[in-house]
């Protein structure tokens, strides 16, 4: 016997059963919750492009307390401009929102941790000119764009010919997809920058609370990252996108250094 709610659904009767018409109904219904569930899937973890060589998704990953909501950015370096850029570092109070210098059709995060004084700690290159000189500590790594590539890489001792674009932070959440051991850590928001098997570059940022453990599973496991660096968390955590899919993840203050990405113009 087809449970209540199923014969309700369907619109079951004896005269129905005596027809052969309720096996069709209960089929058809079937068929059609199994759609309106794929469909709800397909629409949480399918990539969608905001602006060419640009995609956002969301998806629902387990966090310290509850499934959170992570948005992520999928950039394709060969279509597109990615730019480390500063706004008003070394002065106080000063910095932007990613909202602020978000390209019109693009996506902005921020980036490196940053002093006091506002300005960023360790390298910061822009545009091929070195801002900021380079941390030695040995738990800081680097992502940099170099002759058209994304790298993460652990610590340096020089920046070579050809970067482009870099900064620096911590720790490396992926390397080689793997997840390394961290030190305890409270959970808290968390942003953070990686690369995919296929060289794309992927921009992550969370507006609930995960621990490093979490954020590092999430990102190899529900993002496909094979190398992942964290960025600064907590009220520092913002992402904006624009474009066709347009999303915002707002932060709990401003900051001075962000990651940029906007489309290549057009030959």
């Amino acid at each position: 016997m087809l449970p209540f709610s199923y014969r309700r659904m369907a619109g079951y009767t004896p005269f129905m059963q005596q027809r052969g018409i309720a096996p069709f109904l209960v089929t058809l219904v079937g068929l059609l919750m199994a759609v309106q569930f794929t469909a709800f899937m397909e629409s949480e973890g399918h990539w969608q492009e905001t602006a060419p060589g640009i995609a956002v998704r969301t998806l629902h990953y387990r966090g310290d307390v509850q499934e959170e909501v992570v948005t992520a950015v999928r950039i394709e370096p060969a279509r597109a401009i990615i730019r480390v850029v500063q706004k008003n570092a070394g002065v106080v109070s000063a910095g932007a929102t990613a909202s602020d210098i978000c390209p019109e059709s693009g996506a902005a995060i921020n980036a490196p941790y940053f002093t006091k004084e506002w300005k960023p700690v360790g390298l910061l290159v822009m545009d091929g000119k070195v801002y900021h000189p380079l941390r030695l500590d040995h738990d800081y790594s680097v992502f940099w764009m170099r002759k058209g590539r994304p790298e993460i890489l652990p610590r340096i001792g020089h920046v070579p010919k050809g970067v482009i674009q870099a900064i620096q932070s911590k720790p490396r959440l992926v390397v080689d997809n793997c997840i390394p051991t961290f030190k305890e850590q409270p959970a808290t928001r968390r942003s953070a920058i990686g690369i995919d098997a296929l060289g794309h570059v992927i921009l992550a940022a969370t507006d609930g609370d995960f621990t490093l453990d979490q954020w590092a599973e999430c990102l190899r496991n529900g993002l496909g990252c094979v190398q992942a660096l964290n960025l600064d968390g907590g009220p520092s955590t913002q992402l904006c996108v624009n474009g066709k899919f347009p999303a915002m993840l707002r932060g709990g203050w401003r900051v001075p250094v962000f990651i940029t990405v906007e489309p290549k113009p057009a030959n």
